[in-house]
């Protein structure tokens, strides 16, 4: 069975965790965008899509449920599976 790549977003203010799992992602074919913080990761989700995203919720400025959360509200109906599947991620890296 063919696995599909998947567009993973790692949010992490500890560039050597977020590097390190991204890498680990990396090595599966995945295509991996690395944000070091709260505000990086909301412009990434703006200009594309992940179908997983791994939050550090203790970051400084917006942690990683607070930019959940802007996240979720200016996405559009469209987008409601993609963040069922980011809700279920929001962890502690």
């Amino acid at each position: 069975m063919t696995k599909r790549a998947l567009d993973i977003l790692v949010v992490d203010d500890d560039r050597d965790n977020a590097d390190s799992l991204a890498e680990v992602f990396a090595l599966d074919d995945h295509r991996v965008t690395v944000a070091y913080s709260g505000e990086q990761a909301i412009e990434a989700f703006r200009h594309s899509r992940f179908d997983m995203g791994f939050f550090d919720v203790m970051m400084p400025g917006k942690n990683g449920v607070e930019s959940f959360i802007e996240i979720r509200g200016f996405r559009s109906e469209e987008h409601t599976s993609e963040l069922q599947s980011l809700r279920h991620l929001v962890c502690r890296l």
